[in-house]
């Protein structure tokens, strides 16, 4: 019987930890008191979707273990829906 391996390298964890965080974060898109803050919060969402996206492609090439393609498959999509998910959280605390 093959064994499978079922661990993950380190720096994909690392990078599917930051996705995650990234679709659970409440943090706003823009603030207008910091331009620096904005653009590094900007930069990182944009870094993590791309990621996200060359991991989509590769699960569909095949390029991706099992392990990898089931944690992959746990994140949606649909960035609009996720985008708009997050600002009726927000609207909800500020009522």
């Amino acid at each position: 019987m093959e064994k499978i391996d079922t661990t993950l390298p380190t720096r994909w964890r690392a990078a599917y930890k930051a996705a995650l965080a990234l679709l659970e974060s409440d943090q706003p898109y823009s603030d207008p008191s910091d331009p620096v803050a904005r653009a590094r919060v900007q930069r990182a969402r944009t870094d993590t979707r791309r990621w996200i996206r060359m991991q989509k492609l590769l699960a569909a090439a095949g390029g991706l273990s099992p392990v990898q393609r089931f944690f992959i498959d746990q994140i949606p999509d649909d960035w609009r829906e996720i985008d708009l998910q997050r600002q009726r959280r927000l609207r909800t605390r500020r009522e």
